[in-house]
């Protein structure tokens, strides 16, 4: 999934977002379709900040060099957008990303929802997680 030339998601570009490339792959025994994995995340929140950390399954082939996210605070509950700057091809072999960044927040939802982008949103793929206090 290039977002560079496709449409982004909705919302604003969360602007402090840190992320790694994590020593362990992932292989399947068959190959995945292009359609990107939903993300494992983790929430929490505390001092009217929410604090969220995800794993991103990545192609190992692929070579990553920016992810961005984007927060939609316009839904019922807040929304996040993962993207990054390769294309989406079928594969076995997955290398995992984390990804970590905050938002200020007046409020504690009780759900978010993290979301790998993919420009059609019947192929996105995403994740609804309880906010930890």
């Amino acid at each position: 999934m290039n977002t560079k030339d496709k449409t982004t998601p909705p919302g604003n570009l969360v602007p402090e977002v840190s992320f790694s490339k994590l020593e362990t792959n992932i292989t399947f025994p068959n190959p995945r379709p292009s359609t990107p994995f939903p993300p494992l995340v983790q929430t929490y929140f505390e001092n009217k900040q929410l604090q969220v950390n995800a794993v991103v399954l990545i192609n190992s082939q692929a070579g990553i060099n920016e992810i961005e996210i984007y927060y939609d605070a316009n839904s019922t509950i807040p929304n996040f957008y993962v993207t990054y700057d390769a294309t989406e091809m079928p594969s076995t072999n997955f290398t995992l990303y984390q990804v970590n960044f905050s938002v200020s927040i007046d409020c504690q939802p009780e759900t978010i929802q993290t979301v790998v982008w993919n420009e059609d949103p019947e192929t996105s793929r995403g994740t609804i997680t309880t906010v930890q206090p």
